[in-house]
């Protein structure tokens, strides 16, 4: 599924820096808990843009409003809508906001919730023999950040993208791991590709890169990945 097909103004790299952006805001808003509250956000954004045309100006507003109603799934208390209001320098009002929320739950005819890349991930590590390590956990979140913010929802089937980042976190903890699978090794490149754009000072990727190369995320981004494969 091809969601700019029929959009004349967003790009693949506007969308990518939205996410990267949307990420930061997230995890400085304090009602923002849940992990899952960013791929669900985007998931939103990504099926509403694959249906809707949208002008450039107002893609702010619909990440955002994808944002608001992802936080209402996932969080105890979602998101403030005048926190992502001040969060834009007040691009937009708050009841701009709260419309434009109503519009992409009407146009996804409600069914909001969908299974991301993340949770499978979160599944397949469960499972795990031994425990996935704390820094395990946190470089398949990293990897599945940085696949979300390079590819779009639909772009290739999330339990793949998955189980090919806990593949890499096994490989790099040393953690005993079979063959990936075909499906698997298929999007394996893809995945890789979209770590490689993670690095210091990229214009999209960069900021992601940093956050996770901060002792709290055990430095995770610092990685040397492809000299592992």
């Amino acid at each position: 599924m091809d969601i700019f097909a029929q959009q004349t103004e967003i790009k693949q790299t506007t969308r990518a820096m939205a996410a990267e952006w949307l990420f930061r805001c997230l995890k400085t808003t304090q009602s923002v808990r849940n992990t899952e509250t960013f791929f669900l956000c985007m998931s939103v954004l990504d099926r509403y843009i694959g249906q809707v045309t949208i002008p450039i100006r107002q893609f702010l507003l619909a990440a955002c409003a994808s944002a608001l109603l992802a936080s209402k799934c996932e969080e105890t208390c979602g998101i403030y809508p005048n926190t992502l209001v001040r969060n834009t320098q007040n691009s937009f009002s708050a009841n701009d906001l709260l419309e434009a929320e109503k519009r992409i739950a009407l146009q996804l005819d409600m069914k909001v919730q969908v299974c991301s890349s993340y949770q499978v991930a979160s599944a397949l590590l469960s499972e795990q023999d031994p425990p996935p390590s704390q820094k395990q956990r946190i470089i398949v979140y990293y990897i599945l950040t940085l696949v979300t913010t390079f590819t779009h929802f639909g772009e290739y089937p999330q339990r793949y993208l998955a189980a090919a980042a806990v593949h890499i976190s096994r490989v790099v903890c040393n953690v005993r791991s079979c063959q990936p699978s075909a499906e698997v090794a298929q999007v394996l490149p893809v995945v890789l590709n979209c770590v490689r754009q993670g690095y210091h000072g990229a214009k999209i990727g960069g900021l992601l890169y940093d956050m996770f190369a901060a002792d709290s995320y055990q430095c995770v981004s610092t990685i040397p990945y492809e000299s592992y494969f």
